[in-house]
């Protein structure tokens, strides 16, 4: 929204990235952290709390990839795909634990390319719910989003990147994979 207030302003949207003016919002809780002496918040429910959080962190990053995704409906018929893109596509599919989950990914999104990483991407956050392997940082997801971006920019889609790719960032941004601090 404050982007959106920035151009109807008038003001140029460049000039508020390049400054890098964009607020940086984040969260914070007492739930599971009040540990001034409340007897009934022991370390194991710090711990559970924590553990929610990040859980409920993924699953929004989760969401909110699928529903990039579902925008993501550039062809591969109609632009070159970028041997980055499908190094990126073939390294995840071969990573994530979960192959019918990556064959359907695979299978259902053959000719959109930055559909299926972004699918993916959003699979891998899934599994990492359930306990497996997945990112082991922020920084991991927003360069698989960074090369999305990059590689959908390079073949025209600029406004695909301003108005689905850029909130996503913002969130990672925001959240990371803790959602709040205690």
């Amino acid at each position: 929204h404050f982007t959106e207030a920035w151009r109807d302003a008038g003001l140029p949207l460049d000039l508020l990235r390049s400054a890098g003016n964009i607020p940086h919002l984040s969260f914070g809780s007492w739930i599971g952290g009040d540990r001034d002496g409340h007897p009934l918040v022991t370390p194991p429910v710090t711990e559970y709390s924590l553990g929610e959080l990040r859980k409920a962190a993924f699953q929004l990053l989760e969401t909110e990839l699928l529903n990039l995704a579902a925008q993501l409906t550039v062809s591969r018929n109609l632009s070159e795909v970028p041997e980055e893109l499908q190094e990126r596509i073939d390294e995840l599919a071969f990573i994530i634990d979960n192959e019918s989950g990556v064959k359907k990914i695979l299978d259902h999104q053959a000719d959109e390319p930055w559909r299926q990483l972004a699918s993916l991407m959003a699979l891998r956050l899934s599994e990492q719910i359930k306990g497996n392997t997945g990112y082991t940082a922020p920084a991991q997801l927003t360069a698989d989003l960074d090369l999305i971006s990059r590689t959908l920019t390079t073949a025209g889609c600029r406004l695909l990147e301003e108005q689905a790719i850029r909130p996503v960032r913002h969130k990672i941004e925001m959240f990371g994979f803790h959602l709040a601090t205690l």
